[in-house]
């Protein structure tokens, strides 16, 4: 192609990519005969569920969530194609007897009118001035499924969106049951309808300081002086007295919670089995973010209520336990069920600047950017890319409306205002395990998106190394 007549260009749709080439006998359906280095299947739609802690000890960790919503909004915009992506949220909250509906005579730990018991947030909230948040009491039912219009989600000018949640809700948290709820067939075809799509990638993205306290009914509640450390207890298996249940709990409930890999299998019946169509993301209280998976339940003490030690601190944070945040280890667990690094992710809710977490996440939420290679590499220009059997070039000019081949640096063929630059590299990956089978990584350039280039649900990505 680089030695072609540029004279005159023309699009075409080959394969589902958007090309723009100077005749119509490039960018083909091809075979190439070689080693693969990659094969993969990568959903180009996705469906991202936030579940936002709403309990009191959230409060005063509003400012740093704004934050971090403000940074994924503006990351989306620049890698997230409209019309690919969806996005909904749900609180922690769950109805139960420590947690009864709001009213006159229940203001705190109690359910609100939306984005409790699974169904979807569409209660607008806002960050006041002074850092707090509130919920305005606007339902904005367009907002419960949010697509194109991301000011829904949060308003970075406004402060303003669903998942700003008003920080006096359940006490007794409850993030797996209310995303089992929010995806459920009792809700997922009526109240929270629109949201999950056959094709497209499934994200849950946890967000709390607490951790999770399973089902309704699985733990004793408003026992008198222990109230929702039971959770923990629970979760743990054990009390802090050694004890399998509370002495005061009159119906002497074992401490015992669903277990989590009801709620693993749950979300991967979602989509079948298929590897890779379904994520999740933890962002919680964990003690070591090099070792997320160290993170363990223990006491202040051996007295049957005794406080839960802390996991980590918010740096810079000046306050009490206001700027602490507890194990989540049941988030983690089902983190690491999914494979951390694969298709589970965990971050550290005890941040002040949530950019690299943000950076992270953006990979499991958009058309991800690196791809790690199978085996070494003997020769590099004999590698050739393929997206849906279309051979992708290896210079390109940076537009992100559609993909104009060129021949490299100095190749004035783009036009004003581009650059011809590289399409795809082979980079090494210097934070790279002893496990790890190869150093190697393909790196997508910033213009390149082959989800918004194409109208296919699912984008087959490979790396070829042609034999002679």
């Amino acid at each position: 192609m680089r030695g072609a007549n540029r004279s005159r260009w023309a699009i075409f749709a080959t394969a589902g990519l958007i090309f723009v080439t100077a005749s119509c006998q490039v960018n083909e359906l091809v075979s190439l005969t070689g080693e693969h280095k990659l094969v993969v299947e990568v959903p180009a739609d996705v469906d991202i569920l936030f579940v936002i802690d709403n309990s009191g000890s959230m409060k005063t960790k509003q400012p740093y969530l704004a934050g971090m919503l403000a940074d994924f909004v503006d990351i989306m915009k620049q890698r997230g194609v409209p019309g690919r992506y969806q996005i909904a949220v749900v609180t922690t909250g769950m109805e139960s007897e420590g947690c009864p509906r709001c009213g006159p005579a229940a203001l705190q730990s109690c359910v609100n009118q939306t984005g409790e018991n699974g169904r979807f947030q569409d209660l607008v909230g806002e960050i006041s001035f002074n850092g707090e948040a509130v919920a305005e009491p606007i339902v904005d039912e367009s907002c419960r499924v949010v697509g194109h219009d991301l000011g829904c989600f949060y308003d970075m000018q406004t402060s303003r969106g669903i998942a700003v949640v008003n920080p006096n809700g359940c006490g007794y948290e409850r993030g797996l049951a209310a995303m089992r709820n929010a995806l459920g067939k009792s809700l997922v075809d009526r109240y929270n309808a629109g949201f999950l799509r056959d094709n497209a990638k499934l994200v849950v993205v946890v967000i709390s300081d607490e951790e999770d306290c399973g089902e309704n009914g699985d733990v004793a509640e408003r026992i008198p002086g222990v109230e929702s450390r039971t959770c923990y207890y629970a979760a743990k298996g054990t009390g802090p007295d050694d004890s399998r249940s509370h002495i005061d709990d009159p119906a002497s409930k074992t401490y015992k919670l669903a277990p989590v890999d009801e709620y693993f299998h749950f979300l991967l019946a979602i989509k079948n089995h298929t590897p890779g169509m379904t994520q999740f993301v933890a962002i919680v209280g964990i003690t070591d973010p090099g070792d997320p998976l160290a993170t363990a339940i223990e006491f202040e003490n051996n007295d049957a209520n005794a406080n839960i030690l802390p996991a980590c601190r918010i740096p810079g944070c000046e306050g009490g336990m206001e700027c602490e945040a507890f194990p989540g280890t049941r988030y983690i667990e089902l983190a690491r069920m999914f494979g951390l690094g694969r298709d589970g992710m965990v971050e550290s809710i005890c941040q002040n600047n949530f950019a690299d977490t943000i950076t992270r996440l953006a990979e499991f939420t958009t058309f991800p950017k690196r791809f790690r290679l199978k085996g070494s590499l003997t020769n590099r220009s004999s590698l050739h890319l393929l997206v849906n059997d279309s051979i992708v070039p290896p210079y390109s000019c940076n537009t992100k409306d559609y993909l104009q081949e060129c021949a490299g640096a100095g190749d004035n063929s783009c036009g004003k205002d581009l650059a011809c630059v590289t399409t795809w590299n082979i980079h090494q990956d210097a934070d790279i395990s002893a496990e790890s089978e190869s150093e190697n990584v393909l790196v997508l350039a910033d213009h390149f998106n082959p989800a918004a280039l194409s109208e296919l649900s699912r984008i087959r990505i490979e790396l070829i190394q042609v034999t002679d």
